[in-house]
């Protein structure tokens, strides 16, 4: 993911990121986010949201998300 979050920094700041993470736990990529809202398929939920609590959110089919 470090790769991914590189390249799209290329273009302009990274605010969010909305998905499945699956297993990842290098958490201190979530860092500077404005937004984290892990999908279904996500491991570490309760961490993410223990690391980050005012910047999470439960993501899931048909959630919107006001930017």
């Amino acid at each position: 993911m470090a790769h991914i979050l590189g390249a799209a920094s290329q273009f302009d700041k990274v605010y969010a990121i909305v998905g499945g993470l699956h297993g990842f736990s290098d958490f201190d990529l979530f860092r500077d986010f404005e937004l984290i809202c892990p999908a279904h398929c996500t491991q570490h939920k309760a961490k993410i949201r223990s690391l980050f609590p005012e910047k999470y959110i439960d993501g899931g089919v048909g959630k919107i998300i006001v930017l």
